[in-house]
């Protein structure tokens, strides 16, 4: 699920924010809700 996530925002945050990393990503990810986790 992660993984699916990562490949679907990676682009849009690094375009925002160059400075952040996988392991930003992978925070945001943590914090989601589980309506947008179940999506993934």
């Amino acid at each position: 699920c992660y993984i699916l996530y990562r490949k679907d925002k990676h682009r849009g945050v690094k375009a925002r924010n160059p400075h952040m990393d996988n392991n930003d990503i992978c925070e945001r990810w943590r914090f989601e809700t589980s309506k947008i986790r179940y999506h993934y």
